[in-house]
């Protein structure tokens, strides 16, 4: 299996790689990165691209872990570039290319209606990812991310350390809202693209959770 992965710096993506670089079926891993990725495993094959004009790119399973913040995008026209029109344009590049697999990491309360400017900006990425001629596209809706960023992003290290708390009182219907670490996400993603799964689906984070605690046994 080929894999391509844009974002592959990212929380997430950086996480995706080394798991995917253990695993038997991956035989080599095309990353896509604004800036050269230093990883020596033989199997990854980092390519420095310009996002705007993304190059042909054969893979059989093709990965997004592309976002942003408003305040690191400087504004809500350069946040959509990246949440929305760069996963789209990776998204169409799978389907010229006939891939098998696209999976892509949206947010808990994406919602095309919402009118919460990020929310909807994530649904509308996966109303029109949707569309795509591609056998399985996958979306992964993750809630707080737990892990080490490269960028610090303040609010979101204070709720990491209120996690425990907020996680032992989120039961049923509110599973979904508890925090998860990058890992886990990233663990659930590489049994999706090892699986067969045909159509479109949605992973709210607590499947999220469920699917890397099988990933793990």
């Amino acid at each position: 299996m080929k894999v391509c992965i844009a974002g592959a710096s990212g929380l997430i993506g950086s996480h995706l790689v080394q798991q995917l670089t253990q695993t038997k079926e991956v035989s080599e891993i095309i990353t896509l990165t604004r800036s050269p990725l230093l990883d020596k495993n033989p199997k990854v094959k980092n390519q420095v691209v310009d996002f705007n004009t993304l190059p042909s790119i054969t893979a059989d399973v093709f990965i997004s872990c592309l976002g942003t913040t408003l305040k690191v995008a400087g504004s809500k026209a350069e946040f959509k570039k990246v949440d929305h029109d760069y996963v789209l344009n990776l998204g169409k590049i799978a389907e010229n290319s006939g891939a098998k697999k696209f999976l892509v990491v949206s947010a808990i309360g994406a919602n095309a209606q919402s009118p919460v400017f990020y929310n909807r900006t994530k649904g509308e990425m996966e109303r029109d990812i949707a569309l795509l001629k591609i056998s399985e596209i996958a979306v992964f809706r993750p809630s707080l991310l737990l892990g080490d960023r490269k960028e610090k992003r303040g609010l979101e290290t204070i709720a990491q350390k209120a996690t425990p708390l907020f996680n032992a009182v989120l039961l049923g219907p509110l599973k979904k809202y508890r925090a998860i670490s990058a890992q886990n996400v990233a663990q659930a993603m590489v049994q999706v693209a090892l699986a067969s799964h045909l159509g479109f689906s949605i992973y709210e984070s607590d499947q999220i959770q469920s699917l890397s605690e099988i990933e793990a046994k």
